[in-house]
């Protein structure tokens, strides 16, 4: 790999991971959105140059795009993968069934093909994954960012295939590893500082030390829940800095068995903490969710039986009368149709206000349902 496609790479690996936006070989990236902050939510990063003599190919967990600086995209190269993937699998496992050659051609076929100019931006982002807050997000969720290409002349392809993001501090993404770190960051997050090396980490301590000093037998017995997490969470910070300070003078391969054992310790209490929560408190918390979603719960059910029953009963009529009287006179306007059924209603018939019956009859002829007022002149 020569020094420009170094470059390159270093470029999309500072709009990926941190910028998320930029300006790389011509192709203009902007993958910035509210509910995806380059801290907390993490992507794959999208069109690194591959090593030498390899092709460019499906990743899971995000589109495949074509960039230009892959060079020209060939279509007979695509079978020529397919035929060389399917001869080195069946040299190197000749009992095993071969991958479909359909499949194949996805892992090597690109969703778009990238021209110089073209901006990628993002469309929608869609949440994945539990959204009570019973459990932090980065372990219940993915968020699933849904990219649109926007060429010069200003036409937008909307790609099927979202980006994945992950949470930056999920306990259960990229292995048991850096848990510790993991930790750290979350306790980061929840004190407000850049990192455990903050000098703000000392005073953190202290006052929290300092008011759980001055609560009183009778106040202790009656703390609550909020104060308790306050000093659990400066406890953490504390031990969680003299662990990240230590002077571990020990030999490379010691230091890396006791920075192992310190994630392993970490995953133990965070999920032990976890199957505790989930036994003792998630039932409780479950019915206090649930209980506060009932009220807006009830208003959908309710508005689903008016739907039902607007079904069943004006509707049917309001557009019969919209057809028959739209047929017999075609240049009558939509507000003369609205006091043709307004006489309906006097005589007894079921039909709401004007403003409804005036949107139904908007729905109906975008529809197709009701033929439009026709101009007097035609």
């Amino acid at each position: 790999m020569d020094d420009d496609e170094t470059s390159l790479n270093a470029a999309l690996l500072e709009i990926c991971n941190v910028t998320r936006h930029g300006t790389v070989g011509g192709v203009i990236f902007n993958l910035r959105h509210e509910d995806l902050d380059p801290k907390d939510w993490r992507m794959e990063p999208i069109g690194i140059v591959p090593l030498p003599l390899s092709r460019p190919f499906r990743s899971e967990g995000q589109p495949f795009l074509w960039f230009p600086w892959f060079g020209p995209f060939i279509e007979s190269d695509v079978e020529r993968s397919i035929e060389n993937e399917i001869k080195f699998l069946k040299g190197k496992h000749p009992n095993d069934p071969a991958p479909s050659v359909e499949s194949l051609r996805k892992t090597y076929t690109p969703d778009a093909k990238i021209e110089a100019s073209d901006k990628i931006v993002i469309g929608r982002v869609v949440v994945e994954g539990e959204k009570t807050g019973l459990h932090h997000e980065h372990d219940v969720q993915r968020r699933l960012a849904y990219i649109q290409i926007v060429k010069p002349l200003g036409s937008i392809h909307s790609l099927k295939e979202p980006i994945v993001f992950t949470g930056s501090s999920a306990m259960w993404t990229g292995g048991y590893s850096k848990i510790f770190l993991k930790i750290i960051r979350r306790l980061c997050a929840y004190h407000e500082i850049e990192s455990i090396h903050d000098p703000k980490v000392k005073e953190i301590v202290r006052r929290v030390a300092q008011i759980d000093a001055e609560v009183t037998p009778l106040q202790r017995g009656k703390e609550t829940v909020k104060r308790g997490a306050q000093a659990d969470a400066a406890a953490a910070l504390l031990h969680a800095t003299a662990l990240a300070t230590a002077d571990l003078d020990f030999p490379n391969l010691v230091k890396a068995r006791i920075r192992y054992m310190i994630d392993e310790a970490c995953l133990v209490g965070y999920c032990w903490g976890r199957a505790e929560a989930d036994m003792r408190m998630k039932p409780l918390a479950e019915a206090g969710y649930r209980s506060r979603a009932a009220a807006p719960s009830g208003g959908r059910i309710s508005g689903e039986r008016r739907r039902q029953k607007a079904e069943q009963t004006w509707k049917p009529l309001a557009l019969r009368l919209a057809k028959e009287t739209r047929k017999k006179n075609p240049t009558l306007s939509n507000e003369a149709l609205i006091g043709v059924m307004k006489n309906h209603r006097k005589s007894g018939d079921e039909l709401p206000g004007e403003d409804t019956l005036r949107d139904f009859i908007r729905i109906m002829i975008r529809a197709g349902e009701i033929p439009p007022k026709k101009s007097r002149r035609s």
